[in-house]
């Protein structure tokens, strides 16, 4: 199959890009693993407070249905259920499960988004134990509870979202816990961390607490609000938030039935075991990473970058790589929500557009203003998943100045 761009993933950012793409007049194919388009957006389901009123929420399922429909109406081709096992930057992408072997294309997006980190706790192998981003799709996609009671086990911004759209939809969410203090959890099992995540997540508090508390004790006030914050729960959406434990062991047969939970001192230590509750079924939260697996394959250089969630491939402002005709959008460029990866993908289509030649005269103010849009989507999005994003985005783009500098042909876009 010949195509003139092939993207890879068709969640927000790739269903973004291949809109624009298609509207163009050029032949776009959109491929995914999974059954139906629309990535993690379909399960999502939340308000923005930063909105206006009327615009506030957000109902992930429904956009992604507009936005696949919107493709196909344009004329682009979304294929589900298709693997792509390797990329060849200037021939196309191999796939498996699909009508061809190969889709030949000038020009290749990788959107391939993110995926969960694994939070191991003692018996979570126990049916019932399950991801945060898995109960959501179970719950906003399928429309099926992952349990009756629920404890959420990890405080992030995915947790806290998850809970309250749980509760939403009829769940009994026991509570918001840490997750076992150790090694494998990191810092996330910090209670200082925490509350370093509450800050980056304030503007969705749904209190005046949580909001200040939030705000008071981000950046180097984090140790004093870990210090400060009782073994009383705060509540959010009615569900209580535990800033001061952890749950260390899930206990169950054939299923869950309940969580063992501990006290934590202010720097991550357990102090003693707390007590058992009762549930059914337990979410693990433990961020999100860029899922990166075909970058290394398409000849992209991978660089660490923490405050966009761990490794990212090297890419310039225009959403390029080093690989010709290869360019990113989305969570695999640094962990960021659906609203910027839609502008991102955007973007990506006009450059992708530029790359071709399909933009004409006064291409640069198009693409001026497809980055514009990106930064104003970053400005209105109420949530910030790793601290130090900002400062992350400036060295990338420092480090992608130093490699156009010294190898010719880098700025081609």
């Amino acid at each position: 199959m010949k195509t003139d761009v092939a993207i890879v993933g068709a969640g927000p950012a790739g269903l973004s890009a291949a809109l624009y793409l298609a509207r163009r007049g050029l032949g776009v194919v959109v491929l995914d693993e999974y059954f139906r388009a629309g990535g993690r957006l379909a399960g999502q389901l939340y308000e923005n407070p930063k909105k206006p009123p009327g615009q506030r929420l957000w109902d992930g399922k429904a956009i992604a249905e507009k936005l696949s429909g919107d493709v196909k109406k344009a004329g682009a081709t979304i294929l589900t259920g298709v693997s792509v096992w390797e990329i060849a930057p200037g021939s196309g992408v191999f796939i498996s499960g699909g009508p061809c072997q190969k889709i030949a294309a000038k020009a290749v997006l990788i959107a391939t988004g993110a995926a969960e980190r694994a939070m191991p706790v003692e018996g979570w192998t126990i049916p019932g134990v399950m991801s945060a981003g898995a109960a959501q799709v179970f719950a906003n996609v399928h429309g099926v509870l992952p349990g009756r009671k629920v404890v959420m086990a990890g405080i992030d911004p995915l947790s806290i979202t998850v809970a309250g759209e749980l509760k939403k939809a009829g769940v009994e969410v026991v509570g918001i816990f840490l997750p076992p203090p150790g090694i494998l959890a990191g810092s996330s099992g910090l209670p200082q961390w925490v509350i370093g995540e509450l800050s980056r997540s304030a503007d969705m508090a749904p209190g005046t607490f949580l909001k200040m508390a939030g705000k008071l004790f981000g950046g180097s006030y984090r140790e004093v609000g870990a210090r400060l914050c009782s073994l009383a729960p705060a509540n959010i959406w009615g569900i209580p938030l535990h800033l001061r434990k952890a749950v260390i062991r899930v206990e169950g047969e054939e299923q869950v039935d309940s969580v063992l939970t501990a006290r934590i001192s202010h720097d991550g230590k357990i102090e003693q075991e707390d007590c058992r509750i009762e549930a059914d079924a337990v979410c693990l939260s433990g961020g999100l990473y860029p899922l990166t697996d075909l970058i290394a394959a398409a000849g992209c250089p991978l660089v660490s970058m923490p405050g966009l969630g761990g490794m990212v491939p090297l890419h310039g402002p225009l959403l390029q790589t080093q690989s010709k005709g290869v360019f990113l959008a989305g969570s695999v460029t640094g962990i960021e929500g659906a609203p910027v990866a839609i502008a991102q993908g955007h973007l990506a289509g006009v450059s992708i557009a530029a790359f071709l030649g399909r933009l004409g005269k006064g291409n640069r103010h198009e693409l001026d203003r497809a980055v514009e849009m990106v930064g104003q989507a970053r400005e209105e999005s109420p949530l910030k998943f790793y601290p130090g994003a900002d400062g992350a985005r400036k060295e990338l783009a420092a480090l992608w100045d130093r490699w156009k500098i010294n190898s010719a042909g880098g700025n081609y876009a």
